[in-house]
């Protein structure tokens, strides 16, 4: 009967060094889950300030562009005047001498000026608003990593860096609860529920 004892004994020894193997690899793979996490949401920070960067640029850039079209605004308007008078010339005065024609070259360029200006301004607003979405996107992602590690610190480790060594119910009776794996489930409960009856 004591070979039987003994050798029950030392198969729960066995199985409890196992289970606790078992446990440490787990934590560590989730303290490991946890480094992965940090590192990815620092990715995504910093891409998140190259972003936010990128969009400060892309603003000024466009805030330029913008001014340029209308500096042209007033030259145009004041040489598509000076051709509109030159229109009401007397037919023998209005001639297509090289003074309307330099002022219809400057019409021309200031007009194509302002086309090629404004497709730029565009494209520069639509790289502006891809921006944006990646912005948006980011800093929906950063959300979530930053919650679950709030959570995985906060909630999650402490319970896996405890178990199985604090798992205690705080009675003073079972005095195995702080090396016992099956404490909770079957030691305590029953310390607790003979404190009842007494």
């Amino acid at each position: 009967r004591t070979q039987i004892i003994e050798s029950d004994m030392s198969s729960i020894e066995f199985n409890f060094e196992k289970k606790i193997t078992i446990i440490l690899c787990l934590l560590q793979a989730f303290q490991e889950r946890i480094k992965e996490t940090e590192e990815t949401q620092r990715k995504l920070q910093s891409h998140l300030n190259k972003t936010l960067q990128e969009i400060r640029d892309q603003e000024k850039h466009i805030e330029q562009l913008r001014g340029a079209v209308k500096a042209k605004g007033q030259p145009l308007k004041t040489a598509q005047a000076r051709l509109a008078l030159r229109a009401k010339l007397p037919s023998e005065e209005a001639v297509l001498d090289l003074a309307h024609v330099l002022l219809l070259e400057e019409v021309g360029q200031i007009e194509e000026s302002i086309e090629t200006l404004s497709k730029t301004l565009a494209q520069a607003q639509g790289v502006h608003s891809d921006l944006l979405g990646v912005k948006q996107s980011l800093e929906h992602d950063i959300f979530i990593k930053t919650n679950s590690l709030v959570i995985d610190r906060t909630k999650c480790l402490p319970l896996r860096t405890e178990f199985p060594f604090h798992l205690w119910c705080g009675c003073k009776n079972c005095s195995t609860c702080r090396t016992s794996l099956y404490c909770r489930s079957h030691t305590c409960r029953q310390v607790k529920t003979e404190d009842k009856k007494h």
